[in-house]
């Protein structure tokens, strides 16, 4: 019968392969050292890592050799690699080698804070040197420092302070905020215990009715693929702020909207106040109704009152018709201008028409000019026109001086008036025409002197109206 020899396992022997490597070269290190004749001084370049990130700690160092030129390796068997890997020349006398340590994943993960570890300088023929290194494992959460300023209303930007608090470089570190007033990414870059301040832009629309107090920030921090939250709060300083907008617009029909805004972040009471006096308050009419009104003498204030949160607004519209009262003063405007015009009139003619019946079947019209001069007038001139299909009875009142066929006019010459003094032209015309409803006479004109400058003037227009009726009087 065969023997059968036991089955081996590979991981096992793998396991004790290593181990008894690691015994050699420990017994070795430990009966190198201090065999090597060197003076080494650690100088820190950066010996803080962030846990998250496959860094290196950095230090220069300063080797004396007090022994011949020779050739050495860095080691350590602590979870800690080291670069330069290959070997580097040290001759006798002071040399500065920059390191660079490496912690293994489980290293990061299972210290925080800061980490001492052995490490050896072997060299090739003058024996081996052991010393110890001290480094900072830190969370990336833990690296920077983030304070929020307080924000106040009417900001368009809110500060923040970013602070490194650690020995290390960090580049292109990415922050992202998202709070009640921001939505925001910055990127910066730090150097070892430096700071910045940085500048957010306001959404205005997300401030508005906003209430002061105190609001949480969350955030993000990023460093070459790792990431970290953070969580902080900002507050909103209280504020009462009240706007006020006009827009008004019409000229007869005047419209206006008077409205009030709560700017601020606290309950505001607010007040809108119109004034009109006893007559444009008869034209203006208010949406809505006033809470209440005062009345001052020949004026009335129209109030009204109410209480606005933050971002809440209170209009009132007000109408004010002016269209009567711009007819009333119109009027008054043109009787004036009228009455001016008449007062530097130095002669008025005022034309009046009066029906006669005359004889047969013929219509016949009275004719009668006053003519009144208000100043002293020489050379007065009164000319009239005949309308068409219409004759002068000759025979009744006063005789032109002069009639012109061709254009149907007749003048008469008055010489000159005394301010105040009036004389009166009348004449008859007829027509064998029968006439029924409106017959308007041409105007009368005169022409004078008035201070020896020549003026004209005009009469009134004069028109009758003829009725289906005989009246019984004879010229």
């Amino acid at each position: 019968m065969k023997k059968r020899w036991p089955r081996l396992n590979f991981n096992k022997i793998l396991f004790v392969t290593c181990l008894f490597i690691i015994l050699l070269l420990s017994l070795y290190f430990a009966g190198a050292v201090g065999l090597a004749d060197l003076d080494v001084k650690p100088i820190d370049k950066g010996s803080t890592i962030i846990a998250e990130l496959e860094k290196p700690s950095v230090f220069d160092l300063i080797i004396k050799n007090n022994e011949e030129n020779d050739s050495f390796e860095i080691y350590s068997f602590v979870g800690v690699s080291f670069d330069p890997k290959k070997t580097f020349e040290v001759p006798h006398g002071t040399k500065t080698i920059e390191i660079k340590a490496y912690p293994s994943e489980e290293v990061r993960e299972k210290y925080d804070g800061f980490y001492t570890f052995e490490y050896f300088l072997i060299g090739r023929d003058t024996g081996s040197y052991k010393d110890s290194l001290t480094i900072k494992i830190v969370p990336l959460a833990e690296v920077t420092e983030i304070t929020l300023y307080d924000i106040n209303v009417g900001d368009d930007t809110a500060k923040i302070r970013v602070r490194n608090i650690e020995n290390i470089s960090l580049t292109n570190l990415t922050l992202m905020f998202d709070s009640a007033f921001f939505n925001e990414s910055k990127d910066v870059s730090l150097k070892p215990y430096g700071d910045i301040n940085i500048s957010v832009k306001i959404d205005k629309n997300k401030t508005s009715g906003l209430r002061a107090g105190r609001y949480d920030v969350s955030g993000r921090v990023s460093l070459e693929g790792a990431s970290e939250v953070f969580r902080g709060a900002v507050n909103y300083i209280a504020k009462q702020k009240v706007d006020q907008n006009v827009d008004s617009e019409g000229l007869i029909v005047r419209r206006s909207v008077i409205e009030k805004v709560n700017s601020g972040n606290v309950d505001s009471k607010v007040q809108i106040d119109v004034t009109r006096n006893i007559l444009t308050r008869l034209f203006t009419d208010y949406s809505p109704d006033a809470d209440k009104t005062d009345r001052r003498g020949l004026f009335v204030d129209y109030i009204w009152d109410r209480e606005l949160q933050p971002g809440e607004s209170f209009a009132v519209r007000v109408r004010t018709n002016y269209t009567f009262p711009f007819i009333l003063l119109l009027v008054i405007i043109l009787a004036g201008v009228f009455a001016k015009i008449y007062t530097k009139t130095a002669l008025v003619i005022d034309k009046r028409v009066s029906y006669v019946n005359a004889k047969g079947a013929d219509f016949a019209l009275k004719i009668v000019l006053k003519v009144r001069a208000k100043n002293n007038v020489d050379n007065v001139s009164v000319m009239d026109k005949l309308p068409f299909n219409v004759k002068l009875y000759e025979k009744f009142g006063r005789k032109p001086d002069k009639i012109d066929h061709n254009l149907r006019a007749l003048h008469w010459n008055l010489g000159s008036l005394r301010a105040g003094e009036e004389k009166v032209i009348s004449y008859i015309i007829y027509s064998k025409l029968k006439v029924v409803g409106r017959f308007e006479l041409p105007i009368a004109s005169a022409t004078f002197e008035n201070n020896k400058e020549k003026e004209h003037v005009s009469s009134n227009k004069a028109y009758f109206v003829a009725e289906m009726k005989s009246i019984d009087n004879d010229y």
